[in-house]
């Protein structure tokens, strides 16, 4: 599959082997606990509802794309700030300190 991306200067092909290796190296490179956290209760829900057992490697990747996908959809449509955890419980207690 060949991805043909125009912007204002030029028009740029790739191929899908291009763009997931390029995707792949900008995640590695960026360390996000955001993204932990979901991939990580991702694999707790599939393992509770008996799925992830049943899933082919491309089924699982396919769906991580797709959740991909649509997270940052969900974060460019809404005004999303991630509150870590620990912030969240300094938050509450100083609020309710006060």
């Amino acid at each position: 599959m060949l991805y043909r991306i125009k912007t204002k200067d030029q028009t740029v092909e790739l191929s899908a082997v291009q763009i997931i290796d390029t995707l792949i190296g900008k995640t590695i490179q960026e360390s996000r606990t955001d993204l932990e956290t979901l991939g990580n209760l991702t694999t707790e829900l599939l393992q509770a509802k008996e799925a992830l057992s049943t899933m082919s490697a491309k089924q699982i990747m396919s769906l991580g794309l797709a959740i991909g996908f649509y997270y940052s959809r969900f974060l460019r449509l809404n005004d999303v700030t991630v509150v870590e955890e620990s912030d969240a419980s300094e938050n509450s207690s100083n609020s309710s300190a006060e």
